[in-house]
């Protein structure tokens, strides 16, 4: 079963699949240190992970959509303006609800009540800067990119409130007040793409 959920991880999207094979192999390399022994599974799925990131940056798609950018038109300073620029709106547009939400708690987890992150949030954390980051390799950063990275920030979040809800329990009201107000505008934002497509908002 690992090796088609490998494949579908590494073909996910031009950030993801990379990040994704990156965080199985350095799980595989901690628990090597640790003197652990892997399971098979998890080599298997490292290995069809690199295969599907190899299949989706080889594919004719993304060279198609790549020369349709006309990058080649500007000069290299100019390139890397716009390709910085690109990983800015990423995070200014797309990304910002979620890594608000992620620095308040990451603020309150650890700078306030002094909690351990615990290596699944460290690796969490890691996993969104490594999809965010990968898209300086690439001339366009299309919205759908964002995703992948949204939601490791979000389960790095949910671990984090996690801790801070069985720290402070008397005020873990406000943490799922936040969470809802997350929720309605992640809805409100699907509802009008839903309702866009099917013709009922003009």
């Amino acid at each position: 079963w690992i090796l088609p959920l490998g494949l579908i991880a590494g073909w996910s999207n031009e950030n993801m699949g990379p990040a994704v094979w990156l965080l199985s192999l350095l799980v595989i390399l901690l628990r090597h240190r640790e003197h652990k022994k892997a399971p098979v599974w998890m080599y298997l799925g490292n290995i069809s992970c690199l295969a599907g990131t190899i299949l989706m940056i080889a594919a004719p798609g993304n060279f198609v959509r790549s020369g349709e950018t006309g990058e080649e038109a500007y000069s290299l300073l100019w390139r890397m303006y716009l390709r910085c620029y690109a990983e800015a709106k990423g995070v200014m547009e797309y990304l910002f609800p979620a890594l608000l939400l992620t620095v308040f708690a990451l603020i309150v987890c650890k700078g306030i009540l002094k909690e351990n992150l615990g290596r699944n949030t460290v690796l969490l954390l890691l996993g969104a800067l490594l999809s965010w980051g990968a898209m300086i390799l690439s001339p366009h950063y299309p919205d759908r990119s964002a995703f992948g990275t949204m939601t490791l920030l979000i389960c790095a979040t949910l671990s984090m409130t996690g801790k801070i809800v069985d720290r402070q329990k008397e005020n873990a009201w406000m943490f799922y007040g936040c969470a809802v107000l997350v929720w309605l505008r992640g809805m409100y934002f699907l509802v009008e793409y839903l309702g866009l497509c099917w013709g009922w908002i003009k």
